[in-house]
């Protein structure tokens, strides 16, 4: 699917929020640990939509629609799936919302340098959420992939006296990213 309009383009940015507000919906409900991170990420979508709308109807008629080309902005390559898999761990479903908060990032900074002779507003409004994204999505994200290690890492002091509870108790892949990262951060083995 491409955009070559003004309006095609910004009924496309209301689908991206809409779906990444869906998926962040459903974290929220399976990882209660993350719920308030996802709900504010869910009311920045929100925003976001509400945002880019108000730009593009304050600055644009049905006259100046005429003249603006998005020189056929691809779709395709911005579209996600809300889906969250049942058996999905939160350091996974994680790793899908930075790859998420990433690619429409990108959609957004495509669409800004697109939109450049349609007003000042609609690019800038662009700009300031794809900056907005990168900052505090991915922030906000990213702090909640550190609590999750963090949680990992004082469960795995706890048990420490005792290697074969910490195996029956944590995967084989985290006791190895754990034991890498006590090395490095100590310089003994575990």
């Amino acid at each position: 699917m491409h955009l070559t309009t003004a309006s095609q383009v910004i009924r496309f940015v209301g689908e991206l929020e809409d779906t990444a507000a869906k998926f962040y919906e459903k974290l929220a409900e399976k990882y209660p640990e993350g719920k308030e991170t996802f709900l504010s990420l869910v009311k920045e979508n929100r925003k976001n939509k509400a945002l880019v709308q108000r730009a593009y109807s304050e600055v644009v008629t049905d006259a100046l629609e005429t003249g603006v080309s998005f020189e056929e902005l691809g779709a395709d390559e911005y579209i996600f799936e809300a889906a969250v898999a049942e058996d999905a761990s939160l350091s996974d479903v994680l790793q899908r919302a930075l790859e998420i908060e990433e690619k429409i990032q990108k959609f957004y900074l495509n669409a800004a340098k697109m939109s450049k002779s349609l007003s000042a507003d609609v690019p800038r409004a662009f700009e300031r959420i794809a900056k907005k994204r990168r900052t505090q999505g991915k922030t906000k994200i990213t702090f909640l992939k550190g609590m999750t290690m963090t949680n990992l890492a004082y469960h795995l002091k706890f048990y420490l006296g005792n290697k074969d509870s910490v195996q029956s108790i944590f995967p084989m892949h985290f006791l190895d990213n754990y034991a890498i990262i006590h090395q490095l951060q100590t310089g003994q083995e575990l």
